[in-house]
């Protein structure tokens, strides 16, 4: 999508957070960077030379904590049928933390 390689699902909210975004392709590098910084934490395998551009002193995007909620509630319903024992981890957060590129801001679910 943003490179012409996506073969997923193209209308994620954080997608199209990241193409409204003034600069998408650093945008998803970023979002890509922290992903990597903590699958070195969970001693994960995933290839730094696949993310092109990143910024961690970028300017923050938007989130509604209506959206933040929404989007962490549907996490959780796939959780407890892929992942029952994550899913037990996970269930007592009640107010879920942003990734570090988004600042949540008041508001319902979004568009």
């Amino acid at each position: 999508m943003l490179f012409g390689e996506t073969k997923g699902y193209v209308n994620h909210p954080q997608l199209i957070r990241f193409r409204n975004s003034f600069n998408s392709k650093l945008y998803i590098g970023t979002y890509l960077y922290y992903v990597y910084l903590e699958g070195l934490k969970r001693k994960y395998s995933f290839d730094l030379r696949k993310i092109r551009a990143y910024s961690l002193k970028i300017e923050k995007i938007p989130i509604t904590i209506g959206q933040l909620r929404y989007e962490y509630a549907h996490l959780m319903k796939k959780l407890m049928k892929r992942s029952p024992s994550y899913y037990q981890k996970l269930k007592s957060i009640l107010e879920p933390e942003p990734h570090p590129i988004f600042t949540v801001t008041p508001g319902e679910i979004e568009g």
